[in-house]
């Protein structure tokens, strides 16, 4: 038997000298990359490079993405495609090397008489013991191409997998601010509820003592219940994010509840970088990335099947007709050969296959080469975003200061019976439009951080 592993490992190592390598070798494609983002005014490289919900500093939205990774049935599923691609690997690695394996025989047969080469007249016993080699010569590096193929593909998984944590992590966030931002106007429509029900007590005692009609008593009425319909409304709203919420962290919506405040985190300021940087950092362009290097090896495994492929195949054992004798070394046997199998005649099978080779390699350069134009188009809107939505909240103040002391002034003036109370409602229905409207701009400022993390591929350190 060593002088069969001998022979073997000498084959082997020959096998692996003469082999060469054919098909394209991957090359990154070239893209246009600006020197700079239109809309970034600077480039910050001092900030926190921790993980990016953090900059937020909001210890409930931290607490969430920690049972988001602990429990959430979409990160599992997520983390079993990863390890999918890895058994993948594995397995290609596997086939690389010599197949061995081993089996038993014991069994009684009888020859046929039909035939040229018979050794016995009456059945016999036959006993053996064997251990079988298989190995590829990989003379055209069609295996390798296999083995480059799939590891390029677990890298993608890996790629993906940072991506769809990455947009599990960003939809939490979004889903997160949102309930807080309706926390917050909540809030506002219960003030706004309390002062329209002063407002009805003051017009009503104004109409028992016949200083007013009984109209200004249903326009008050009616505002107020517009109100409160506005607040169940939101409500109804506020529980729906907060059962997506729950559906996110893994947990039943029954059990599940935020304690409504309208406190919230800080919006950070989020130092964009270079263009260049960005395709460092980007999970779903090296995920394309890596599916097109494994489209490039593929282009070679299919262009090995135009070639002859050889298979180095051996077997060593002990065989003997009885029992007794099968471990004395009379009874050792062994083979060892080359197999070949040359391509003739398949009538375009192979050619097909490195047709559709080829085109799904176009497919996966043009896929990449539109997922960088993505990445720059994302960071390019989000940048705009939370430059412009940082104005527009600047001016929603302004606005809600202003509609806050045009109420006050109406009703003042009610009371000296200066003006009517339409005047009042329209004022009043003023200041809490801007109010509500400054509360969903500051919700707008979150959720567009959050748009510029996930497009800067989850913060703004490198992968």
């Amino acid at each position: 038997m060593k002088r069969v592993a001998d022979k073997f490992l000498i084959l082997y190592a020959a096998g692996l000298t003469a082999c060469a390598t054919i098909g394209p070798d991957h090359e990154v494609p070239e893209t246009e990359s600006p020197e700079r983002f239109k809309n970034a005014s600077s480039v910050a490289r001092d900030a926190d490079r921790g993980p990016w919900w953090k900059a937020f500093k909001d210890s409930t939205l931290n607490d969430l993405l920690n049972q988001l990774d602990d429990a959430s049935p979409n990160q599992a599923a997520a983390l079993a495609r990863r390890e999918q691609a890895r058994a993948e690997l594995k397995t290609a690695t596997a086939r690389a090397w010599p197949s061995i394996s081993g089996t038993g025989d014991a069994r009684k047969q009888l020859e046929s008489e039909n035939t040229s080469f018979r050794t016995s007249d009456t059945a016999y016993n036959r006993y053996e013991l064997a251990l079988n080699l298989e190995y590829e010569i990989d003379l055209w590096g069609r295996v390798r191409r296999q083995v480059e193929a799939a590891s390029a593909r677990e890298s993608a998984a890996e790629a993906a997998y940072e991506d769809a944590m990455l947009s599990l992590r960003a939809e939490l966030a979004r889903h997160y601010f949102s309930l807080r931002s309706l926390d917050e106007e909540i809030a506002t429509l219960k003030r706004a509820v309390q002062l329209r029900e002063e407002g009805v007590d003051l017009v009503t005692a104004r109409a028992d003592a016949g200083q007013i009609s009984d109209d200004d008593v249903a326009r008050a009425t009616a505002e107020l219940e517009g109100t409160r319909g506005d607040l169940t409304a939101l409500e109804r709203d506020r529980d729906q994010f907060e059962n997506a919420i729950a559906a996110l962290i893994g947990k039943s919506p029954s059990t599940f509840t935020l304690e409504a405040t309208s406190k919230r985190g800080a919006v950070p300021q989020i130092p964009v970088g270079l263009p260049s940087e960005l395709l460092a950092r980007r999970a779903d362009v090296a995920e394309k990335e890596r599916l097109l290097a494994a489209a490039a090896a593929e282009i070679g495994v299919a262009t090995a099947d135009f070639l002859p492929r050889i298979t180095l195949t051996g077997s060593g054992g002990l065989t003997s007709l009885r029992a007794s004798d099968l471990f004395n070394p009379s009874s050792k046997m062994w083979d060892i050969g080359p197999k070949i199998d040359v391509p003739i005649f398949r009538k375009g099978l192979a050619k097909s296959y490195k047709e559709k080779a080829q085109a799904e390699f176009e497919e996966a350069r043009a896929t990449y080469q539109q997922t960088v134009l993505n990445a720059f188009r994302d960071t390019e809107n989000a940048i705009n975003a939370n430059q412009s939505i940082a104005r527009e909240f600047t001016q929603r103040e302004r606005a809600t200061t202003a509609a806050a002391r045009a109420s006050e002034l109406s009703i003042t003036r009610y009371e000296s019976g200066l003006i009517s109370y339409l005047e009042v409602l329209d004022s009043l229905r003023t200041h809490l439009a801007d109010q509500r409207l400054e509360t969903q701009t500051r919700g707008d400022h979150f959720q567009a951080a959050v748009a510029l993390v996930q497009a800067l591929g989850g913060g703004w350190s490198k992968r």
